[in-house]
């Protein structure tokens, strides 16, 4: 599966593709590529709800949207989606997120929930 966020003098969207299921969305014309990344991911994580495979891997471009999801930053509304979707939710098997042809970041979705919810209920303890 794939995913890109772009933003033009026109517009900004963002896209995941997997096979011949494309989601794509256009988003306020205000927001930087840095949002517009982290909502291909959420786009790829919608793809991921209504299949029934057990393991995905997920390509991006955006090493800052891949940190900022393995960082937890949670002040930013999109990463924050995406990480409260795959803590919640039961996720498949394996999700692997990579950063064009490198492994940036690997994760075992069943091997951080614990980690992203401590940090989550840190987060909201703090609310």
């Amino acid at each position: 599966m794939y995913t890109d966020g772009s933003k033009t003098n026109n517009g900004t969207a963002a896209a995941a593709v997997s096979g011949d299921i494309v989601k794509s969305l256009r988003i306020t014309s205000h927001a930087s590529i840095f949002t517009a990344e982290p909502v291909a991911l959420n786009l790829a994580l919608d793809i991921i709800c209504r299949s029934c495979r057990k393991k995905f891997v997920i390509f991006s471009d955006s090493l800052s949207g891949l940190m900022a999801i393995h960082n937890c930053q949670l002040e930013t509304g999109y990463v924050q989606t995406f990480i409260i979707t795959t803590v919640n939710w039961s996720m498949p098997e394996t999700l692997l997120l990579l950063f064009g042809y490198q492994v940036r970041l690997v994760s075992k979705v069943m091997n951080v929930q614990m980690r992203l919810q401590k940090q989550l209920s840190a987060q909201q303890s703090r609310l």
